[in-house]
């Protein structure tokens, strides 16, 4: 997969971009951003580390989680937090970013693909065939392409499922997100 490693810039100055080694349980073949470097000269003068979890429907797993096959279906990477640090305090990093989440209730956050989803594309939690029979493909198929088979506007707790709520800052400060749906 291609995917941006680097900026040069004038002045002998660049900024690296470093992926994890291992791919990530939710998109195989693909690898999360672990961290971004910023260099002068060759030297790395600071840079942001990136720490992530995964949704797994109700549940936060953490990053290094190893999901079975099936579980895996049900995991979604999210941002977790940030850190900026610099030369002089590689070892010693700022405090971070925290991002919160709305966790979608007693459904948690929907699977990748699936089709329970209203006429915007929000997850609406309605209920779903299973894709292993070819009726049950038709029948999930049916339900997104016809307007009369699926509600046109879900609701705020279904369809705010894994969008984000919170940030905290490292000062102590917090920015709170409030959605509501098309009406």
């Amino acid at each position: 997969m291609k995917r941006l490693t680097g900026i040069n810039m004038p002045g002998n100055n660049q900024v690296q971009f470093i992926y994890y080694n291992t791919d990530r349980a939710d998109l195989p073949g693909d690898n999360a951003l672990q961290k971004v470097a910023i260099k002068r000269n060759s030297v790395e003068v600071s840079g942001y580390l990136f720490d992530y979890q995964y949704f797994s429907l109700t549940d936060l797993r953490d990053f290094t989680y190893g999901f079975t096959a099936t579980e895996a279906e049900n995991a979604r990477l999210c941002l977790k937090s940030f850190r900026k640090y610099g030369q002089k305090t590689a070892q010693l990093l700022d405090s971070a970013y925290v991002f919160s989440y709305n966790r979608g209730g007693s459904l948690g956050v929907p699977a990748r693909n699936t089709p329970s989803m209203d006429h915007y594309g929000f997850f609406n939690g309605a209920t779903f065939y299973p894709f292993d029979t070819d009726i049950h493909t038709y029948e999930n198929i049916r339900n997104i392409c016809f307007p009369l088979k699926r509600p046109v506007i879900g609701t705020i707790s279904l369809m705010g499922a894994g969008v984000l709520t919170k940030i905290k800052y490292p000062a102590g400060g917090a920015l709170t997100y409030e959605y509501e749906s098309n009406t």
